[in-house]
């Protein structure tokens, strides 16, 4: 079985910095939690439109920037 990487080539994660193994923890100051998931927060935002991610790589505490894109 192929596993599919977390972070695609030329995805707007790979483009915003993220890599394999970080975990993100908060989108725009909005912290992730069982009951506000990922994918729910990006939700929120339109294509183009640019968030802050606060992720942990290495028990550091990092912020990147992301332009959303569409699925392709």
């Amino acid at each position: 079985n192929k596993i599919d990487p977390a972070v695609v080539k030329g995805s707007p994660a790979e483009k915003a910095g993220l890599k394999e193994g970080d975990i993100i923890i908060s989108i725009n100051n909005e912290k992730i939690t069982q009951q506000i998931s990922l994918s729910r927060l990006l939700g929120q935002y339109n294509i183009g439109a640019t968030i802050d991610i606060s992720i942990v790589r290495e028990k550091k505490e990092i912020k990147l920037k992301a332009v959303l894109e569409e699925l392709k």
